[in-house]
C-alpha cells in the first residue's frame, strides 16, 4: 500500500512565476518540512516555474505528470458520458505541443479514435497512425471544426479568443488554462452555444 499526501502554496502562481528566488524558497521548504519523504512530485506549473527558476529536480524531487495526465483522461470519459456527447469520436488538445499538452494527445487516443493535438507551435501539419487511431499535430484552427470535444491546456485562458471562430456551436471545452477562461469570454462562448 502506497500513501501520500498533496500540498499546496498559498503564494499565487503569478507571483512564483515573476519570482524565481520565491520558487527556490518553496522548494527549499518543502524539502525541510518533510525530510523523510522520498518523493515529491511537482505538478501543475511548478515544474515548469523551477527549471525557469534554474532549479535542476533532483532527490526527492521528481515532476508529477502522470497525476494530471490522469485526470485530463479521467475527464475526458466524463465529457464522453454527457447527454449528446456519447458518439463522439475526436477530441481536441488545445496547447498539444506543450509538456501535459503532448503526453496526453498521446492518452486519449485510447478512448478516441481522432485527436487534434492544436498548438501554435506546431509549424506543419503532421498526421500519424498510433494504435487503432490518428493523431493530428497542426496549428491550423480550421481543423477544430472537426471536434466538439476540448481539452484546453493553454498558457491563459484568454489565448482561446483567437479561436472563438473555429469551434462550433455544440462544442464541449474542459477549461485547465492558468489563469483560467475570463468571465467576459465564457460570455461569449455561452452566447455561441460552446460550454465550458
Amino acid at each position: 500500500e502506497k500513501r501520500g499526501m498533496v500540498v499546496g502554496t498559498r503564494t499565487p502562481v503569478g507571483e512564483l512565476g515573476s519570482d524565481p528566488e520565491a520558487v527556490r524558497r518553496y522548494l527549499h521548504w518543502m524539502r525541510s518540512a518533510f525530510p523523510q519523504v522520498k518523493r515529491i512530485a511537482l505538478a501543475g506549473r511548478l515544474p515548469v516555474l523551477a527549471h525557469q527558476a534554474g532549479v535542476v529536480l533532483d532527490g526527492p524531487f521528481v515532476e508529477g505528470t502522470l497525476g494530471t495526465r490522469f485526470l485530463i483522461a479521467d475527464v475526458a470519459t466524463q465529457m464522453r458520458e454527457l447527454p449528446g456527447y456519447q458518439k463522439e469520436t475526436t477530441i481536441a488538445v488545445l496547447g498539444g505541443a506543450g509538456r501535459i499538452g503532448g503526453a496526453s494527445s498521446q492518452d486519449l487516443l485510447r478512448q478516441f479514435s481522432r485527436v487534434i493535438a492544436f498548438d501554435s507551435r506546431y509549424a506543419n501539419d503532421m498526421e500519424m497512425p498510433v494504435g487503432q487511431g490518428t493523431l493530428l499535430r497542426t496549428s491550423n484552427p480550421q481543423h477544430l471544426r472537426k471536434a466538439r470535444l476540448f481539452i484546453a491546456l493553454l498558457p491563459r485562458g484568454e489565448d482561446l479568443r483567437p479561436l472563438l471562430p473555429y469551434l462550433p456551436a455544440g462544442a464541449l471545452i474542459a477549461d485547465d488554462t492558468h489563469p483560467g477562461i475570463p468571465p467576459a469570454l465564457n460570455r461569449e462562448l455561452s452566447s455561441r452555444g460552446v460550454r465550458t
